[in-house]
């Protein structure tokens, strides 16, 4: 997979000079860009049967007699002022309470007023309802749906008629064109005639047809940023060439930010006004209000990405060779909480590695470790102020510009594969001056919560 800066450049040759994504009243240059970039990777389960080579008439038909067996099982959720959409992720506080990771604090912070519903089943976590198992009402397309089914055709239309494009990206970009005119159908079908005003919910991007349905029923959207903002990220930092095809696009009104350094990263991009970024501080569950660092230990925690398998492994190689010249140091991987093939790192686990349990309080470790190691990962501005070392691995692939990029804010150190971060941190005088968490994550602010939704 190319680097996300071969990736940017790779959508300004395909996207800066076209306009088959726009009409009148939308733009729908996010979703080419997901076809693009699918077609430029060769993705694989991106593509599906697609009906827009179909009579409008005869859609408007398929939509709505698509549930027309299901009818009887229609569920009309009875939803507050404030809608949360929450992914599922959890944390485990001390006294073994289960809480959302992301909403914890939101859901006090707007006091019982709001309605959750789970994107994914899980157990562990209580929500209103759970999206699979909300069946929607299909009956009637009205002015509002039948202006998107239009838009998205007429887009549809011009694509299949380019000859800018390629049949692969007409393929990915129609499918990608399809899934948004599902998500957008389902949540507008989920929100209208209801006490909706405003919803919360993580990551704008691939969820554009969530964005334009609550559009189109005046809700304010509100994103809270969930991870590592970068000035080469696809979905964040748009380059100012793309400032007119923007315009239109789906992105929520607010992005409320955990501090100053993201906000400096967003404000020299395309796509967002001073005016929608907001701090909002250290909301996030496993926040720990104060930081408290243990006995230090020599020990190396590995912060992995989700499929990045192919860019991990050989790295972890080369540090399991460099550990036997340090006997006295242990190494713990930490997986991604949605990493799918955990296996390919249990090959790595001796009587130096191990691999940290699953839910694990990553706060934890950091308290205890000397050093944090990783390509990029939030989690290297989640350890600063924790009294360790942080380190990214600048190798040739996906991630390397990120890992650049945190080096050059002061967030961590590069290092190549062949260079040992053990001997690296002995040699390193242990008076260098850290950077300021303060800088990247800023007290919870719950006061901003509530501003951020007026």
């Amino acid at each position: 997979m190319s680097s996300f800066s071969k990736l940017n450049q790779h959508l300004l040759d395909r996207l800066e000079n076209d306009e088959a994504f726009l009409t009148k009243d939308f733009s729908f240059f996010k979703i080419f860009q997901h076809g693009v970039i699918y077609a430029h990777n060769k993705s694989k389960n991106k593509t599906l049967k697609t009906y827009f080579h179909w009579p409008i008439f005869l859609q408007k038909w398929k939509y709505r007699y698509s549930n027309l067996f299901k009818k009887k099982n229609v569920i009309a959720p009875s939803l507050k002022e404030n809608l949360i959409l929450e992914p599922g992720r959890i944390f485990t506080k001390e006294n073994g309470d289960i809480v959302s990771i992301y909403f914890d604090k939101i859901q006090k912070v707007i006091d019982g007023n709001y309605s959750t519903v789970l994107l994914r089943s899980n157990s562990q976590i209580q929500c209103d309802y759970v999206l699979d198992q909300l069946i929607v009402d299909n009956s009637t397309v009205d002015y509002n749906e039948s202006r998107m089914i239009n838009a998205v055709n007429e887009v549809a239309a011009k694509l299949r008629k380019s000859s800018w494009y390629t049949s692969s990206e007409k393929i990915y970009i129609t499918s990608a064109l399809h899934v948004f005119l599902d998500t957008y159908r389902k949540y507008y079908r989920l929100v209208k005639n209801s006490n909706v005003k405003r919803l919360y919910f993580i990551a704008h991007y691939h969820n554009e047809g969530i964005i334009a349905a609550m559009n189109d029923l005046n809700i304010q959207v509100i994103e809270i940023q969930h991870g590592l903002i970068s000035k080469v990220d696809l979905y964040y930092c748009y380059n100012t060439r793309f400032s007119k095809h923007l315009k239109r696009a789906f992105f929520p009104d607010k992005l409320v930010l955990f501090g100053e350094y993201w906000k400096k990263i967003l404000s020299k991009a395309a796509e967002w006004r001073p005016e929608q970024l907001v701090i909002g501080g250290e909301y996030m569950a496993n926040a720990q209000e104060k930081i408290v660092i243990a006995e230090k230990e020599n020990l190396v925690v590995v912060a992995a990405q989700k499929g990045m398998e192919r860019e991990y492994l050989p790295l972890i190689l080369a540090l399991k060779n460099h550990l036997l010249v340090h006997p006295e140091w242990r190494v713990i991987i930490k997986l991604h909480p949605l990493e799918k093939h955990p296996h390919l790192y249990e090959q790595f686990v001796s009587s130096q590695i191990s691999i940290a349990e699953k839910g694990v309080d990553i706060t934890k470790l950091f308290s205890r470790a000397k050093i944090q190691l990783s390509i990029y990962s939030t989690t290297i501005y989640d350890a600063i102020g924790y009294g360790l070392k942080n380190y990214c691995w600048l190798h040739d692939g996906l991630g390397r510009d990120y890992a650049e990029a945190m080096v050059e804010q002061g967030a961590a150190h590069g290092l190549s594969i062949s260079e040992n971060p053990i001997e690296h941190y002995l040699s390193n005088d242990s008076t260098e001056k850290e950077a300021e968490r303060s800088y990247f994550y800023a007290p919870f602010q719950p006061s901003n919560f509530l501003e951020a939704s007026v």
